[in-house]
């Protein structure tokens, strides 16, 4: 046959046999229609066997379509491929190999960027705020910043898509047993909330309170939106959102917190100390019931910072640190580190974010300030702006519009302050490590050696006035600027004390850049650095009376007890033991009253600091009161010492060597020597009468840890002065005993 293409026993094939075998496969017969629906049994045959005896028509059935085959998610499998390409990346740069070898050369970008302290340029870093089950978190991390879009997504196509079993997707909550919140707090789990709630009336007085004494200064809330809670609570049915009810707490407790004694039982009906033990505890269980450590919230946040301001100045300095650290990486967690203008968050929630920052950026190197530490360590990246100069009334929950700053005095300018200063002091710091060892005199690097155990010979650097003096000017023109723009002495209390402030701290950061060579006190009571520190704590001492005055007539007295720190004060009082006479002594002491007069405090003998500070002040006393006597001079008994008599059992105290030609000081003299009607830094129609006090200037009073010395190893416990602890913890200055240690 022709090859024209026919068939062929070569071909080995039929058309018909190319087929697949399912083609040609007998196709399965299905149960008619009728004995489906009756199931029954069907023969298969056409007509069945049951169609025909029941004389009907026999429908064959079709078989129903075939199901399609659920392919697994194409988008879902594909942003999985992307997450891993990601993560081997990362692997791949953590590991610090390049194709070229590994980052030896520093001055490769990411060698930089692979080191633990980057360049400035390096910085900051990529990241975001994420809003996730009702909490707000911050992200910068490589992996996190650029993988969250990814697993969102994920998240997303999981949750629409219609898994049989939706169990798969877990939820992210914390139990209240995974909180680590009673790890801070303890647990109180047994305390019921109910019983720590205010009266109504009380919840508005205290609400007040707060409104006058503590929100001008500690600015973290927005009182417009934070008081039709108030009234909700003060209803008596405590109707508010749970992340608002450890606020309004916190608040109650720092309306106490601002009240002396008398004060509190007038209004409240009881004593400081148990109002303040009810509300503290009605804090940590509204935070506990939050689970603070777990729900990131602006509302919980302001809480947690009221209520560790109030137990300054009540519990130990170290442990409030820690705990300060807590907020710290709350906020850090939410972003509060980075200024939400680059986060583009709404103007409203920017500035609240902006003010607790800065608050908490204070409140934290305050602390370390009185932990014996030099500055804090969270002050060294971030990018969040100083809050705004606007009052609480110009600010509103979805605000769309820009903020701008508002000319002239508003209800920040007490924190504006507040925070140029610190701001100040942290790039200070930074730029001059070896500042405070010149300030005091201190060459540590040229005096290694100690004589008897202690650093007696100590040679004077060089002044550093010419180093220094311009940055002070430039710091100065900037105070005064901004004092001049946004403060009035007549505009209400913290004003009044705002204005106050620049001078006294420019005067003080003077008086800091004279070296204590070129003092009149040099070569007759000081003569080691040991004396210059002592020199130093007793200007800031004695010259205390008018800055307690100012602040006490303003409602502001709560804020210097913060960091009032008896330990320093003891230990100041401690070298009047080995100091009974001379100009400084006669200045210790009367400086010593001040603090007995204003910290009533400390003559509570149930505490064991206050027993010893009373055995150093009276056994230094008996030394001052036998050297006077000796030398034929009059002895006059400071009114302390009258007070710490009583608190001995019989009014008397035990083993009493005190010379028969002593008498009492009286209370109202106090030993001040000064007019306490004038006080030389605010403004005033006269200047005549205005006092001058020796060494007048101590800014610590009012600025905290600004002017604040570290920890020292005064003689009375130990043979010698830590180099690494003689230095002043921040601008230079001591503030032995009158320290507020508040920023803001």
């Amino acid at each position: 046959m022709s090859a024209s293409g026919g068939f062929t026993p070569d071909s080995g094939a039929t058309p018909a046999s190319a087929a697949t075998p399912a083609s040609t496969k007998a196709q399965r017969v299905l149960a008619c229609v009728l004995c489906q629906h009756r199931k029954i049994k069907c023969d298969r045959n056409t007509p069945c066997s049951n169609c025909v005896k029941g004389n009907v028509r026999c429908t064959p059935s079709t078989p129903a379509p075939a199901r399609k085959r659920r392919r697994p998610n194409q988008d879902l499998q594909e942003r999985l491929a992307r997450c891993e390409e990601l993560l081997k990346s990362y692997a791949s740069a953590a590991s610090g190999e390049t194709p070229g070898g590994n980052l030896t050369n520093p001055s490769d970008p990411a060698f930089i960027g692979n080191t633990a302290f980057a360049e400035p340029s390096a910085w900051p870093p990529a990241g975001k705020v994420v809003v996730e089950d009702g909490s707000t978190r911050y992200v910068d991390s490589v992996v996190w910043t650029s993988i969250h879009d990814e697993l969102a997504e994920m998240r997303k196509i999981i949750d629409s898509d219609e898994f049989e079993d939706h169990s798969t997707v877990a939820s992210e909550a914390v139990t209240p047993e995974d909180d680590a919140s009673d790890l801070l707090l303890g647990d109180y789990a047994s305390l019921s909330i109910c019983d720590t709630y205010p009266e109504p009336v009380h919840a508005f007085r205290l609400w007040q309170i707060f409104l006058e004494r503590v929100n001008p200064l500690v600015k973290v809330i927005h009182a417009p939106s934070v008081q039709p809670h108030i009234v909700e609570a003060a209803s008596g049915t405590w109707n508010v959102p749970p992340n608002y009810k450890p606020l309004l707490f916190a608040i109650f407790n720092m309306g106490v917190f601002s009240l002396n004694d008398s004060e509190c039982r007038q209004m409240l009906g009881m004593s400081r100390e148990s109002a303040l033990k009810k509300f503290s505890a009605g804090v940590r269980a509204a935070l506990m019931e939050a689970h603070f450590m777990s729900t990131y919230d602006l509302c919980i946040l302001q809480a947690l910072v009221l209520y560790l301001v109030s137990l300054q100045g009540r519990r130990d300095k170290h442990a409030a640190w820690i705990l300060s650290g807590v907020c710290v990486r709350i906020a850090q967690k939410m972003g509060l580190h980075r200024d939400g203008e680059s986060l583009n968050l709404a103007p409203f929630e920017t500035e609240m974010r902006r003010r607790l920052w800065w608050n908490l950026v204070m409140h934290d190197s305050a602390l370390a300030l009185m932990s014996g530490l030099s500055y804090s360590v969270i002050s060294l990246h971030w990018t969040t702006k100083m809050p705004r100069n606007l009052n609480d009334a110009e600010l509103f929950p979805g605000q769309t519009e820009p903020i701008q700053d508002r000319e002239g005095p508003t209800e920040m300018g007490f924190s504006l302050l507040m925070c140029t200063i610190w701001a100040f002091i942290i790039k200070w710091h930074r730029d001059n490590p070896g500042f405070e060892a010149a300030i005091i005199g201190h060459d540590m690097a040229a005096h290694q050696s100690k004589v008897g155990g202690m650093a007696d010979e100590i040679l004077a650097v060089p002044s550093p006035a010419g180093k220094y003096n311009k940055v002070v000017d430039a710091f100065e023109e900037e105070l005064m600027e901004l004092r001049d723009k946004y403060i009035d002495p007549n505009a209400g209390p913290a004003h009044t004390v705002a204005w106050a402030l620049p001078g006294i701290l420019m005067e003080k950061m003077r008086d800091t850049l004279v070296p204590y060579t070129e003092r009149p006190e040099y070569g007759v009571e000081v003569f080691t650095v040991r004396d210059n520190l002592f020199r130093m704590g007793i200007s800031s001492l004695a010259s205390s009376g008018e800055l307690f005055d100012l602040l006490e007539s303003n409602g502001f007295m709560w804020h210097h007890k913060l960091h009032f720190q008896v330990d320093l004060f003891t230990a100041l009082v401690g070298q009047l033991m080995h100091r009974p006479t001379g100009s400084l002594a006669d200045r210790a002491w009367t400086g010593i009253d001040i603090v007995y007069r204003y910290h009533q405090e400390i003559y509570d003998m149930t505490q064991r600091q206050h027993v010893t500070l009373r055995a150093f002040v009276i056994r230094a006393w008996k030394g001052r009161a036998k050297a006077l006597a000796e030398q034929g001079l009059p002895v006059t008994v400071p009114v302390c010492v009258q007070e710490l008599t009583k608190t001995f059992p019989g009014g008397r105290i035990p083993d009493s060597a005190t010379p028969s030609s002593m008498k009492a000081q009286s209370p109202a003299a106090g030993g001040m020597g000064q007019d306490r009607g004038v006080n030389k830094w605010l403004p005033t129609t006269s200047g005549a009468g205005a006092p001058t006090l020796d060494g007048l200037g101590t800014g610590d009073i009012a600025f905290g840890g600004v002017l604040d010395m570290g920890p020292m190893d005064w003689d009375m416990f130990a043979d010698s002065m830590s180099q690494e602890q003689g230095g002043l913890s921040s601008l230079g200055y001591p503030t032995i005993g009158t320290n507020i240690g508040n920023p803001w």
